[in-house]
Formats: C-alpha cells, structure tokens, sequence
C-alpha cells in the first residue's frame, strides 16, 4: 500500500491553519473537524501561499502545560481507566489527596463529558460548566457509589471573584491567548462569524 491510497479513502478538504493563529484556535478546529493534526500555511515571498509545517494534539498538549497545567493528558492516546489511573498517580506523587477531588467540565463536548464523569471518586464535585446539545449516556448510580455531588455552574461562585482575578494578574492563570474583545454593538455580525466558525477565541464583548 502506498501513501496516495490512504489518501484517496479520506475526505478531499484538507484543513490548514496560519502561523500566526492561537494554540486554542488550533486545538478548536483539529476538534470540529475531528482530525488530530493541521497542515500550518503561511504567505512566502518566493513561493506564495504554501504549507510549512504540521501542528498536532502532541503540540496543543505541550502549549497546554506551558500555560500552567501540572499534568496534561491525551484522550485519544488513553481509555477511561487509564486516564483516571494516570490522575490517581499524579496526585500520589505530588502528595495530593485521592478523595474529595474537585473536577471542571469546560469542554462542551459529549466525549470531554464522559471523561469528566468518569474521573469521580469519594467524595468528589463535578461541576459541569461546558454546554453541549449532544446527549451523554452515564450511570447515574456512581453518584451514589462515590458519595459523590454533580452539578452545573459558570465555574467560579461570585464570592470567588476578586480570587480568581488574582490568579490572572498575577500570571498564574493566563486568559489573554484564549480571548479577543469585541464593542458590544458588533454583538450580531459577532454571533454570526463564531456560528460560521471564523472566529474560534471566546469573545468578550465590552460596552
């Protein structure tokens, strides 16, 4: 078999991305498309518009843990018992306590869902802040099973503000490759660029 014939059993559109986009914008599109790596285009002089590299999940993964993560994990290389026996070790070693965890859902995706739900242990909070209109099957039961609460949230109570600002102007938490700002009356052309998926950062809109 030769690499043209894989070729011609996938789809004809192959999805690229600029030098110049974010690590999210990426990692967005590899999900839509559900594929795990981009061609990166960017304008050369000599040769014009023309492929220069690849970006893979390997890449969104490393940016990731450049961003603050003390544990970055792929799904798609890991099942759900391995994903959560990873964890489990994780906080071992880090002398982290292995009930009672607190875990956030902000993938908005059904598989990112069920991996959520499947990391529960004793005791554990899962606070459901991602928004999905596909249907995620669970048993209802580990709840139950765990002494363990789910629940669905924005992701900080109020009280919590002024610490979580903190955390982002201290650079612990870093937000600024992940939005761009819009004027607030451009709410409409906005809403219609995210839904043709032209723009792929979370918008803030400011008066």
């Amino acid at each position: 078999m030769q690499v043209g014939d894989v070729l011609r059993k996938k789809a004809a559109r192959v999805a690229t991305v600029r030098m110049n986009e974010t690590v999210a914008i990426a990692a967005q599109l590899m999900r839509s498309s559900n594929i795990s790596a981009l061609v990166v285009k960017d304008v050369v002089r000599t040769e014009g518009n023309t492929a220069v590299g690849m970006f893979t999940e390997r890449d969104v993964v490393r940016a990731i843990a450049e961003h603050g993560a003390a544990l970055t994990l792929n799904s798609r290389q890991l099942d759900a018992k391995a994903l959560k026996a990873a964890v489990v070790a994780h906080a071992k070693a880090q002398g982290l306590r292995s009930t009672e965890w607190f875990i956030f859902e902000c993938s908005g995706t059904a598989p990112g869902q069920l991996t959520a739900y499947g990391l529960l242990v004793h005791g554990a909070t899962l606070s459901v802040v991602g928004f999905t209109m596909d249907k995620v099957e669970i048993r209802l039961s580990n709840l139950m099973a765990f002494d363990a609460r789910a629940l669905g949230n924005w992701g900080c109570p109020p009280e919590s503000y002024p610490a979580a600002l903190d955390l982002v102007l201290d650079g612990r938490v870093q937000i600024a490759p992940f939005v761009e700002m819009h004027a607030l009356d451009e709410i409409n052309p906005v809403f219609e660029a995210v839904h043709r998926r032209e723009i792929r950062r979370r918008v803030v809109l400011t008066p």
